[in-house]
């Protein structure tokens, strides 16, 4: 109970920080990370398969609701959730991923979690654009866009990760 508890006060609080600070703030047509998605990189290795991915729903029709995209974030965050136990078993040994770990910068090293989470978020930044967009007009910009918001959502997340990391 407490570790769903936990979960859910770490939902409420990525979802919070997402809509009431990131999407408003105004930092470029070309700039805007989707944070949220941290959630879903925190989820324990032992979930099972079929809960990650409602996860995964639940998280991205959260944010289709306050950003009226009608299922895209959606679509993009259960894709996030089928990807994540393919790159957690390629980049993990399976004596190292015990039950109840949870993917994080302590646990999983540096190596290890900057190649796991920088593939997830730039994955799911180039979706997400890319249907957005819905055309080959203005590719450059949708490229720019896709890059430019990957890097700074990596590193708002490396940043809570630091912290989480040195304040256990």
């Amino acid at each position: 109970m407490k570790n769903i508890l936990s979960h859910l006060f770490r939902f409420i609080g990525v979802v919070l920080i997402q809509v009431l600070l990131i999407d408003q703030m105004s930092l470029s047509v070309y700039v805007r990370p989707a944070f949220y998605i941290y959630f879903l990189l925190c989820l324990p290795v032992s979930f099972p398969r079929w809960i990650e991915l409602l996860v995964g729903f639940g998280v991205g029709m959260t944010m289709d609701s306050f950003s009226n995209t009608l299922g895209l974030h959606a679509f993009c965050c259960v894709l996030l959730s089928y990807l994540r136990p393919f790159l957690i078993q390629l980049f993990v040994n399976e004596e190292d991923r015990k039950a109840g770990m949870t993917p994080s910068l302590s646990l999983f090293g540096w190596n290890t979690y900057l190649k796991f989470s920088s593939i997830l978020v730039v994955v799911h930044h180039c979706v997400l654009f890319c249907l957005e967009s819905f055309s080959f007009f203005g590719f450059g910009q949708t490229i720019i866009r896709i890059m430019l918001s990957s890097v700074v959502c990596f590193l708002l997340i490396l940043i809570f990760e630091v912290v989480k990391k040195n304040n256990p």
